[in-house]
């Protein structure tokens, strides 16, 4: 999946106490990301915390949980696809 603002591909990263995450910048990519994991795939997200910058929300870190395997959630990641239409 493209991440609206940037045009850049998600990348999953790990934070090292909470495990794999990604981080989304538009709140309707989040929202259909997040939708895409939990009915498509059937993951449920362990926490997702939105980033603020003066008081004002910019993006979301969907968190996976450190028993989570980063490499299978990119590949499912990498399968999602906006229909921009």
């Amino acid at each position: 999946m493209k991440n609206s603002v940037t045009g850049k591909n998600i990348i999953v990263e790990i934070d090292k106490d909470y495990g794999p995450y990604v981080q989304i910048d538009d709140f309707e990519d989040y929202d259909y990301l997040e939708d895409e994991l939990t009915e498509r795939f059937g993951i449920e997200p362990l926490s997702v915390q939105p980033i603020k910058e003066d008081g004002k929300v910019i993006a979301h870190r969907i968190y996976f949980g450190k028993l989570s395997n980063p490499k299978t959630i990119q590949k499912l990641v990498n399968q999602i696809e906006v229909n921009n239409s």
